[in-house]
């Protein structure tokens, strides 16, 4: 889990570069939601917004078809602080469910955590406003850069 505003400006960054890479709007590299037609020509900023929270619908609509045990939620914060306690978590799970993992490579004991405003205030205003209406509530706000 991420902060919704958090995941929603990642997912605008990525396409920004991937139209600076010379690939259309209309196209995405991202997990597509079932309305993804409907939303795919959208601007990049309600886009952004909407492929995060559709996925989420997603996914939690395909979480009622499944028993709860065999769902993991990983925490972003907590995979950036302490990956080392999360990827055991994750392998735990994995092999308590029939998937046999193992430590492959050395797990870094941290990584940057990112919960710091990257777009411009218009954007991440725009970004607001479109999470808002699609979550019913009010959403976390990001820390300003320093």
């Amino acid at each position: 889990m991420r902060s919704p505003l958090s995941t929603a400006q990642s997912l605008y960054i990525g396409r920004l570069t991937e139209i600076d890479d010379g690939r259309p709007q209309s196209h995405t590299t991202f997990t597509k939601p079932k309305e993804f037609e409907s939303i795919r020509f959208n601007g990049l900023v309600k886009q952004s917004c909407e492929l995060l929270y559709y996925l989420e619908q997603n996914i939690a609509e395909d979480k009622t078809t499944l028993p709860q045990d065999r769902f993991l939620t990983v925490d972003y914060k907590a995979v950036c602080t302490n990956p080392q306690q999360e990827v055991s978590r994750i392998a735990d799970f994995m092999n308590n469910h029939g998937l046999p993992t193992k430590h492959i490579r050395e797990v870094p004991p941290n990584f940057p955590y990112s919960h710091v405003r990257r777009v411009n205030l218009d954007t991440y205003q725009t970004m607001i406003d479109h999470l808002e209406r699609l979550y019913g509530h009010t959403i976390e706000r990001l820390d300003e850069p320093s």
